[in-house]
């Protein structure tokens, strides 16, 4: 199983309530690191989110981003749950701090060494697609053959084609860099009933039509879902 201490714990407590800037020449060698262990033990990944996102739009990690982000997708490429808790033991004997989370959209992974923390989002295929946070909906198409790019000096894949998810993830002035100001970007591209149960679903139409009313419901989900 995987190890869990309570210095580990910490870091990756303070990584998530006290975040800082990722400084680019560790971002580089820790994100080198994860890949030789993910291709030592012939695991598909892929840069996601903000990680992407830097390496598409400004072939660099972005300056105000404190994670580095990866992602794969269970049931594609080989991968399954149990190789995912296999891996964590690798990363915990290579001396990260390893932190698995489980909820019906996807297995969140956390890799913490050195006050910086890697996450690695494994999909679970829901409905035919990818639900990535905060709730966007991703066509699985864009993983099938995931593309290969040059970053910081090396290979890595990254959702086929990019700018596709990039516009899904952050909407079609990802482009444009906005800072912190990205969050209302990510959030419009929820789909309405990506997050809903049937019966939710009817609610909120009965809410919006035959019965309208003055009021609305609001579902927050964190990194756990």
């Amino acid at each position: 199983m995987v190890a869990s201490n309570e210095g580990g714990e910490a870091a990756y407590v303070k990584t998530t309530d006290s975040p800082t800037p990722l400084d680019p020449a560790l971002a580089a060698e820790r994100l080198k690191e994860v890949k030789r262990i993910f291709d030592d033990q012939s695991v598909v990944f892929w840069l996601g989110s903000g990680t992407c996102l830097g390496c598409i739009r400004e072939n660099s990690f972005i300056s105000w981003d404190d994670e580095i982000d990866t992602a794969s997708v269970i049931g594609m490429h080989g991968l399954r749950e149990e190789t995912i808790y296999r891996i964590a033991d690798v990363f915990t004997k290579a001396g990260f701090y390893s932190r698995i989370r489980s909820n019906p959209l996807y297995m969140s992974v956390a890799f913490v060494k050195d006050g910086m923390r890697t996450d690695w989002t494994c999909h679970r295929i829901v409905n035919g697609g990818a639900i990535e946070f905060p709730g966007v909906k991703l066509p699985l198409c864009l993983f099938a053959e995931p593309m290969e790019v040059e970053f910081i000096g090396q290979k890595f894949l990254v959702p086929n084609p990019p700018e596709a998810y990039l516009k899904l993830k952050y909407g079609p002035e990802w482009r444009t860099p906005k800072g912190s100001g990205f969050e209302a970007d990510v959030v419009m591209q929820v789909g309405d009933g990506d997050n809903l149960s049937r019966g939710r679903k009817l609610q909120r139409s009965l809410s919006m039509g035959i019965f309208p009313r003055p009021n609305s419901s609001v579902r927050i989900f964190d990194r756990d879902g």
